[in-house]
């Protein structure tokens, strides 16, 4: 059963980033040290240029399916704070909240010293906007 959390606000958002930014900077490592993997694993596998799996390939593949749990690891480990990575490209984060009633999401992106952005849930990233006096009144 996935852990329920109440609504963040900025402020509240905002008091996870020590933990997040740490999490979401690990994951950003490891998915540069997966991606080195699996070109590994391809090349040695064309190298093998038999259909089977050579030693150095099998490795290669081992090495790639552990970053991958790791990933998944960060992952959980940002569940478990009650975010969700959005794009572990660009380092995006959301935080469920509500405004007026309805559900929104917070947004938090590697670089930003603060939780400054929000959109609506059906609009995704892509409508990411600076939060607007509403979110101020919240205060912490």
């Amino acid at each position: 059963m996935e852990p329920t959390h109440q609504p963040f606000t900025p402020a509240s958002a905002s008091r996870t980033l020590p933990l997040v930014s740490r999490i979401v900077l690990e994951a950003i490592e490891l998915k540069r040290e997966w991606r080195a993997a699996i070109h590994r694993f391809e090349l040695l596998q064309v190298e093998a240029d038999t259909g089977a799996e050579s030693a150095a390939a099998r490795e290669a593949r081992r090495d790639a399916e552990g970053l991958a749990g790791r990933i998944d690891g960060c992952l959980e480990e940002l569940a478990q704070v009650g975010c969700r990575m959005r794009d572990l490209e660009r380092g995006l984060v959301e935080f469920p909240a509500e405004l007026e009633g309805r559900p929104v999401l917070l947004s938090w992106q590697v670089g930003e010293s603060e939780v400054a952005h929000w959109y609506e849930r059906e609009d995704g990233p892509t409508e990411r906007r600076p939060l607007d006096d509403l979110f101020a009144l919240w205060g912490s």
